[in-house]
């Protein structure tokens, strides 16, 4: 009875100290964060660098998500491109999904509280993983009973809860919870560990297949560190463990097979988890070569990442130096771990070969940190460009690990180790002050300092409680368990309390020196800007209702918060930015005068020309946004208003946004007016576009035209100084250049301002008696890039100034005027091949030729979406070949008398994985269904042995 009894009291108990270590971390990050005024806890969000730019709408994006096609593809991207990259690195973790919950508006809160949820299951999974330690090394099970029992099992929680605390509170997940989807593998880590025990104890491999699974799905990226180190701790832990009897019983070759058999079982699980997984990794896969993987990259700058003073500075609380390349890892994990780490190689209760193992792997992964060419091998050998150090949350479990192994093992009656690892915390606080260079706060130090003895005082004191749990003394054991019991509970909460406030006061000065070097953006603009653009998209989607057109009908814009509001807000777009870029139509833009780089790209840049071409029928205007936007986050690029369009609507709100449609926009693929095979662009953007929109109309003509210099009147002011800059060359600090230029024949004014050097960051303002217009700053990146400037009657002029900070050549400025008439003959044979659409939606399109004698002859068909081997395009039903268009749009060969075309795109490996994912899970399936029915039948045979003979009474 006693047994019984006992063990429904460990159940309840076990799982209370499983929500404590999920609860405390958790309310611990919230709490810090609702101090430091977080929404909707005050004025800032959790929007800061790519969480803001990228991933917030990647998040919003999954609103749309319908059916599986939008995990591989997403017109938001590049006018249409490959998205299962994207998706399976940004937005793919089971988590994410709880933002469908979240209106857009609000995601910041929601990203808030889904960042205190990760963190908090990281406390938890901590914990589950350290329980298993206990259970392995107290007699396989951690009892929680009355009387002494309880008493040292609550000491033995409070352990549990402060190192599982410590983990989830740790440098790392406060400074990367800007990369929400790295914590996957902070969480999952301690689980995989878990479960790899569990396979090399009992052979089983179903915990562990599916902890590989999760995290395969939810970020491969994470997946690859998590998984590295899995096969180092493997290895450890087969040194480390203790062998049953039956283990210890066996020859030599047996154990070899032992071995042999659980290293397959393991290499087995982790292939299995990938082929569950194949849906999502081998179209990412082959998304990355599409970008990242073989194009250009950062290098490291040098084999050594950091100095040895900037690893010294961060051993110490609340230390932030940068998140940039330049800044060492955050690895802190506590002053108690700090502490513990040497008592762990001192203690000689731990085997020999289980600290030199330990030895090895820490001094590996310190030296990870530091050399750049291991650093870049858990990186999946691809250098980050920010954020360094993404897998260091490994470092830091490990010393969490070896920390909680030394505090369990240590004994009153060795004080000299505690001694010693206290004195070295000293000298290292001493040498710490007397640093030349990256020298910690001072209050740093000596908070750090106090920290290590109040802990060291807090290990002695549970030492010395478990000391006297151990005397044998029968007589007085009521009294030892009440004051046992009151000590543990007393000591296990001073504990987990210090730890939180240490914590906390860990967490303030990283945000702050976040929130200096990058800014904590607010979320009322966050909110007001979301609202102002939801409702300036409604405007659009009842216009485009009221046309009968479909959302191949696309929107460009001289504004922008992120360069993925499209796939937030699920609109057909040019801009995008992320890691799964698509480099060959970056470079396609490029060359069109987009502004873009090597991994994003903007619609600024875009004219008349290329957004009638590729279908982008709406076009937002943002008013008043540099009065609005105090804090800098919206990037403006034209800054003329699109006079070539038709205004249908406004949004008077905190900005406003205007809404214009585009008259001339084709609204479906079309047929090119010519053979687009030699077709390529050159290093002058409007005569690109003058050829692109010729290949595509067959007409002749140039809706370029360039300015004669002659209509370019140049006024240089008084301040200017130097030369009288006949070469082009000006300097002056605070000076303007007046320009008014001249439009003989009338019509939209154009520029490229290419830079031939300049000092300083100069503006541009646009002189206009009608509207007050906001300047934009010159040869910046989002900058560099075809600019509207405005508009005239014929013999009328277009004004404007460029404010010089210290020098500027203008010797690579080029002046275009739009012939509207031009662009409207060539988009009117563009409109007349295009096709009339009768289905869209992810990846696809069908439609028909309403005039038949359009396809008559056959030709090119050209949709303007990302060139990729994923399309397959159908002539009445038979496949047609495809290529690309100088490497960056789609074309395909149409036959003579072609009637219906369909578009469908599938992912490079979409089939491929998705069929192999099925296998394995129908494998798992039938595996997990014959194992049941082999149970139930030893059951069944068991039960049929121990009914008695039947009696025949005959």
């Amino acid at each position: 009875m006693k047994t019984a009894r006992l063990d429904k009291a460990e159940k309840p108990l076990r799982a209370l100290l499983l929500i404590a270590a999920f609860i405390i971390p958790a309310l611990t990050a919230l709490s810090v964060f609702a101090a430091y005024g977080m929404y909707p806890f005050g004025e800032k969000s959790v929007l800061i660098m790519d969480m803001s730019g990228q991933y917030v709408e990647f998040l919003a994006g999954l609103k749309h998500l319908r059916s599986p096609a939008d995990m591989y593809f997403n017109w938001g991207k590049v006018l249409g491109g490959n998205y299962s990259g994207v998706f399976a690195y940004y937005a793919s973790s089971p988590l994410s999904f709880l933002t469908v919950f979240c209106p857009d508006q609000y995601m910041d809160a929601g990203l808030l509280f889904l960042t205190v949820l990760k963190i908090g299951l990281c406390g938890l999974t901590m914990a589950l993983f350290l329980t298993k330690f206990l259970m392995r090394t107290f007699n396989r099970s951690v009892r929680f009973a009355l009387g002494e029992a309880f008493s040292r099992n609550t000491i033995r929680a409070g352990i549990v809860l402060l190192f599982s605390t410590l983990y989830a509170l740790c440098s790392y997940n406060c400074v990367y919870s800007m990369c929400v989807m790295w914590l996957d593998g902070v969480i999952m880590l301690p689980l995989i560990l878990y479960f790899t025990e569990v396979l090399i104890d009992r052979g089983k491999i179903a915990g562990l297949v599916a902890c590989f699974t999760y995290i395969f799905i939810a970020n491969y990226y994470v997946a690859f560190m998590c998984g590295v180190f899995t096969v180092i701790y493997y290895v450890f832990y087969c040194i480390d463990r203790r062998k049953t009897d039956a283990e210890l019983a066996l020859d030599k070759s047996t154990a070899v097979r032992f071995h042999a058999n659980r290293f397959l079982k393991f290499a087995l699980s982790a292939i299995l988890a990938a082929c569950l997984a194949a849906f999502i990794l081998l179209p990412a896969f082959f998304s990355l070569f599409e970008g990242k993987i073989g194009g250009a990259n950062s290098s490291y700058p040098s084999d050594w990442n950091y100095s040895f003073t900037q690893f010294i500075r961060k051993l110490f609380i609340g230390e932030y130096d940068a998140i940039t390349n330049s800044g060492a890892p955050f690895f802190y994990g506590g002053a108690a771990v700090l502490l513990a780490v040497p008592l762990f190689f001192m203690n000689r209760r731990i085997k020999v070969r289980t600290r030199i193992s330990a030895a090895a792997i820490l001094a590996f992964l310190l030296f990870s940190t530091a050399l750049s060419p291991l650093d870049n091998m858990w990186h999946i050998f691809q250098h980050p460009n920010w954020f360094p150090y993404r897998w260091s949350f490994i470092l830091t479990f490990f010393a969490v690990f070896i920390a909680f192994r030394a505090v369990l093992a240590f004994r009153f009656e060795s004080p000299g180790a505690i001694l010693f690892s206290s004195c070295l915390i000293g000298a290292l606080c001493h040498a710490a002050v007397n640093m030349s260079e990256d020298k910690p706060g001072a209050d740093h130090v000596y908070r750090q300092f106090a920290l290590a003895l109040i802990f060291a005082a807090l290990i002695i004191a549970l030492s010395l409680l478990m000391k006297f749990f151990r005397l044998k003394k029968r007589n007085t054991y009521a009294l030892k368990t009440a004051a046992g019991l009151f000590c543990a509970l007393a000591l296990s909460v001073t504990v987990i309390v210090t730890a939180v406030r240490e914590e906390t006061y860990h967490w303030k000065p990283l945000l702050e020196g976040l929130d200096r070097a990058h800014h904590y953006e607010t979320a009322e603009s966050y909110i007001t800007y979301k609202e102002e653009m939801s409702e300036a998209l409604g405007i659009v989607d009842k216009d485009r209702n009221a046309l009968g057109l479909s959302k191949y009908s696309g929107i460009s814009q001289n504004f922008s918060r992120s360069y993925n509001e499209a796939v937030g807000f699920g609109y057909r777009s040019v801009a995008h930015y992320s890691s799964a870029f698509n480099r060959s139509v970056n470079d396609f833009l490029g060359k069109l005068g987009y502004s873009c780089a090597y991994l994003w790209n903007l619609d600024f840049g875009a004219t008349a020309v290329t957004d009638s071409i590729f279908g982008l029928k709406y076009y937002l205007s943002g008013n008043g946004i540099l009065a609005w936007d105090a804090e800098e986050l919206v990037e403006r690029g034209s800054p003329a208003l699109p006079y070539e369009y038709e205004k249908i609507g406004s949004v008077d709100g905190a900005f406003g946004i205007d809404i214009y449609r585009n008259p001339y926009a084709a609204d479906g693929p079309f047929l090119l007016g010519a053979d687009p095979s030699g077709f390529s662009l050159t290093n002058n953007y409007f005569e690109n576009q003058n050829a692109l929109i010729k290949l595509c109309s067959g007409l002749e003509g140039d809706v370029f035209k360039p300015l004669d210099r002659g209509y370019v009147t140049l006024t240089l002011p008084a301040l200017l100084t130097g030369n009288n800059g006949e070469d082009g060359n000006y300097r002056g600090s605070g000076a303007e250049l007046e320009y008014t230029v001249i439009l003989p024949e009338g019509g939209v004014l154009y520029a490229f301002f290419k830079d031939y050097g300049h000092e300083g960051n100069p503006s541009l303002k646009l002189r206009s008696d009608e509207t007050d217009i906001d300047p934009i700053r010159l040869f910046r990146g989002e900058t560099s890039c075809i600019q509207r400037l405005g508009s005239a009657r014929p013999g009328g002029g277009v004004a404007f100034t460029i404010e010089i900070a210290r020098s500027l050549n203008t010797n690579g400025f080029m002046f275009y005027v739009l012939d509207e008439d031009m662009l409207k003959q060539h988009m009117d044979a563009i409109k007349a091949a295009s096709l009339n659409i009768t289905k869209f939606g992810t990846g696809y399109i069908k439609g028909s030729f309403t005039d038949g004698s359009a396809a008559a002859n056959g030709g090119y068909l050209l949709l303007p979406a990302a060139y990729d081997q994923g399309w397959t395009v159908k002539a009445d039903g038979g496949k047609v070949s495809t290529s690309s268009l100088d490497g960056g749009l789609l074309v395909a060969k149409i036959p003579a008398g072609t009637k219906n075309v369909e578009l469908r795109y599938r992912a490079k490996g979409q089939v491929a994985g998705t069929l192999l994912s099925i296998s394995a899970f129908v494998f798992c399936a039938s595996a997990i269904a014959a194992t049941l029915i082999k149970k139930r039948r030893k059951r069944l045979d068991a039960g049929a042995l121990n009914d008695p003979e039947p009696v025949d009474f005959k």
